[in-house]
């Protein structure tokens, strides 16, 4: 059943937050204390998500609908509605590349290391590091994300050892 503005109205709180469903994934949310506000759930690479549109005293019933329906068709053209921006138009990135930070890694450690152990690191990373993580922006190449090439790659395990730097 859909709901209608009477029947927002008489929504009440209750113990625990409780949902109010409408239609195409729309509903509203109802706190403890009171609080409505509308709400979508929608799966984006394989996690759910929650698109929050607002409190009900500041959006309307049709006003959420349309919102609803604008991010179904965000979702249909394979877009995230939860982004300030189309993925036509993505922002411009002003982090530095993981290859980038990699260079100054090596031009730093250059001069504390032999000229055969340097060459074999130097190796190692546009072998092992560059390939997997060299076109990637800085805040892509997390920790967790090393530690998990850490985990599955052989190479990288001798990298993480030889090194003493992945993960940090």
């Amino acid at each position: 059943m859909t709901l209608s503005d009477a029947r927002i109205r008489h929504l009440k709180p209750a113990e625990r937050a409780y949902k109010a469903a409408d239609r195409g994934g729309l509903y509203l949310f109802v706190t403890p204390a009171g609080g409505k506000s509308w709400r979508m759930n929608f799966t984006r690479d394989g996690r759910q998500r929650t698109l929050t549109f607002g409190r009900y005293s500041e959006v309307g019933l049709a006003d959420a609908r349309l919102k609803a329906a604008e991010a179904r068709a965000i979702l249909a053209r394979g877009g995230d509605p939860s982004a300030k921006e189309e993925p036509d138009q993505p922002a411009p990135s002003t982090a530095p590349q993981f290859k980038e930070i990699a260079d100054r890694w090596l031009a730093a450690k250059r001069v504390r290391l032999s000229e055969s152990y340097f060459t074999r690191v130097r190796s190692r990373v546009e072998h092992d590091v560059y390939p997997r993580w060299g076109g990637c922006t800085w805040t892509r190449s997390s920790r967790a994300m090393c530690w998990t090439w850490c985990a599955r790659s052989r190479s990288a395990a001798r990298w993480k050892w030889r090194s003493g730097s992945c993960g940090t």
